[in-house]
């Protein structure tokens, strides 16, 4: 038995002495060769999928945009915590009773949380870690989801004056649609696999 390391996730693989063609990957189920003789004839010509250089765009593009728009999310996290202390410390000083800062404060927190998760997981992804790609892909669902509840709260729950102050939603829905739609293409379709294995 030889081992060696899959060269797309690189988890090691054992394989018999005498092995040769095309594997996948138990781990990553990603398609390798494997001590093939070259041939000139046909090197080259039979490739499937896209160049490299496309593999690395879409897996720079999605991860990249996933990275960014989780440390935009943590700095107005930031933000949001900081006004829910102001505004805690005015709730103490008129001593109103309320906690809305304290609320503004735990929410914000959740959401650098989740922005942290964007960018850690948008950072693996672009180093073609599975494990992040899935988080990715789960990250993206729910960003999505919270797209949809805020397109429904703005439609059909909001009165004209809150609608005005909070701005359309359209733009974030569109957004998490493309990742959503961008993701489920990596993770369940074999051309979207081999792509982002490049």
């Amino acid at each position: 038995m030889v081992e060696i390391l899959c060269p797309h996730c690189e988890e090691e693989i054992e394989l018999g002495d005498d092995a040769s063609g095309v594997f996948a990957c138990p781990h990553c189920e990603g398609e390798f060769e494997w001590n093939i003789p070259s041939n000139n004839e046909t090197t080259g010509t039979e490739m499937y999928g896209p160049p490299v250089s496309g593999g690395a765009a879409l897996r720079w593009s999605m991860g990249l945009i996933i990275t960014i728009f989780g440390f935009v999310t943590m700095l107005l996290s930031f933000v949001g915590m900081f006004l829910g202390s102001q505004v805690s410390g005015i709730e103490s000083d008129v001593g109103s009773g309320t906690s809305f800062g304290a609320g503004v404060i735990i929410f914000s927190f959740i959401v650098g949380v989740f922005g942290l998760a964007l960018a850690v997981a948008g950072i693996g992804s672009i180093r073609r870690n599975f494990a992040a790609l899935v988080a990715c892909t789960v990250l993206s669902v729910v960003g999505g989801l919270g797209a949809i509840v805020s397109m429904i709260d703005y439609l059909f729950i909001m009165d004209s004056w809150e609608r005005a102050m909070s701005g359309n939603p359209i733009f974030n829905l569109l957004f998490w649609t493309a990742m959503v739609s961008g993701h489920v293409f990596v993770m369940f379709t074999q051309r979207g696999r081999e792509m982002w294995m490049q």
